[in-house]
């Protein structure tokens, strides 16, 4: 349900092929198929989604509203709508999702339902400027000899070679609590302090 929503607050690229244009977020009834590169946007129902009836919208919620401070184009609107909505339960927000949005099956071009979609997650980490007792694993800038060409220690040498530490001595650019924040950073390769 979040990525969904997510997705509903991003804008798509413009399409090389267009073949319908690009209905508004909360225009009702069916448009489509909508042809994008390597992909066609079939119109689907809300019974299509699995666990439509068992999710609890209201989770979704605060994402929905979250990017309506900045709306995508066209979204002004169906925004307003959300921010009106009183006291939302999951019943009032199920009855909103489906009168303002509208769910598309993606499938490839030749109708294979197989296929590939990645996202883009930026985690929010409280942090501190400091070493302080409870933030004491650091957060790194890049090691002054990474761009030589030369392999560089892995995380984990970076934790047993005495070589790898002394390199990264003084290049602490913050520290956080739980070090497996700092390895989901390294592994994200970016986030927010």
């Amino acid at each position: 349900m979040v990525g969904l929503l997510a997705a509903c607050s991003t804008p798509l690229p413009p399409s090389p092929q267009p073949v319908v244009r690009t209905p508004p977020p909360s225009a009702p009834g069916p448009q489509g198929p909508w042809l994008r590169e390597n992909a066609r946007w079939q119109p689907a129902d809300w019974a299509d989604l699995p666990g439509w009836t068992q999710d609890a919208p209201i989770h979704a919620w605060p994402a929905l509203l979250a990017s309506c401070t900045r709306p995508a184009p066209g979204w002004a609107a169906t925004c307003d709508s959300a921010r009106a909505l009183q006291q939302p339960d999951d019943g009032k927000v199920r009855a909103w999702l489906v009168a303002q949005l509208r769910p598309w099956r993606v499938t490839s071009l030749d109708g294979s339902a197989e296929g590939l979609i990645t996202g883009y997650f930026e985690p929010l980490v409280p942090a501190s400027r400091i070493r302080t007792r409870e933030q004491a694993a650091p957060l790194y800038g890049p090691p002054a000899d990474l761009g030589t060409r030369k392999p560089w220690y892995t995380r984990s040498e970076i934790e047993t070679v005495p070589a790898a530490a002394a390199a990264l001595r003084g290049r602490e650019i913050a520290w956080v609590a739980d070090p497996l924040d700092a390895l989901m950073l390294q592994i994200q390769g970016s986030g927010r302090l």
